[in-house]
């Protein structure tokens, strides 16, 4: 699926490729679960890989304009660049797990023995909202 300068060949392909097995392996989950399956999952699912296949494109469309735009074979991050995203992905799971151990110390003294599963979610969302954010601020500065 690549080229010799490792980029993607036929990316539109590619994506539509990956849409249908997706397609597939979600349908067939929902074939071995059975009639169980509440009709929210099965929107959510569809809704989930429509939201997939809409940010490949955009993705694909901006760096195929960038390709036309830049003709040169100069490369887009170079090894300080790199550094500093591993620096700063290094530096905010430290930080996230420190602040995880710290309330989960200070539950713990409090004698609170149920924390909600929707608490973790939006705590692990936080993280890697906040990483993937500060990389794309790091890559592009």
């Amino acid at each position: 699926m690549y080229n010799k300068n490792n980029k993607l060949k036929n990316s539109y392909k590619s994506l539509i490729f990956h849409l249908f097995i997706t397609i597939v392996g979600f349908s067939s989950v929902m074939f071995f679960v059975g009639e169980d399956v509440d009709s929210a999952i099965i929107i959510g699912g569809i809704i989930g890989i429509a939201l997939a296949f809409i940010t490949q494109l955009f993705i694909i469309y901006k760096k195929n304009k960038r390709n036309k735009e830049k003709k040169d074979d100069i490369p887009e991050v170079d090894e300080r660049v790199i550094n500093n995203m591993l620096r700063f992905s290094s530096y905010t799971a430290h930080g996230f797990i420190f602040i995880l151990f710290l309330i989960l110390t200070i539950l713990v003294f409090l004698k609170i023995e149920n924390i909600p599963i929707l608490y973790i979610w939006i705590y692990s969302f936080i993280y890697m909202a906040i990483t993937g954010i500060g990389n794309l601020y790091i890559k592009n500065r």
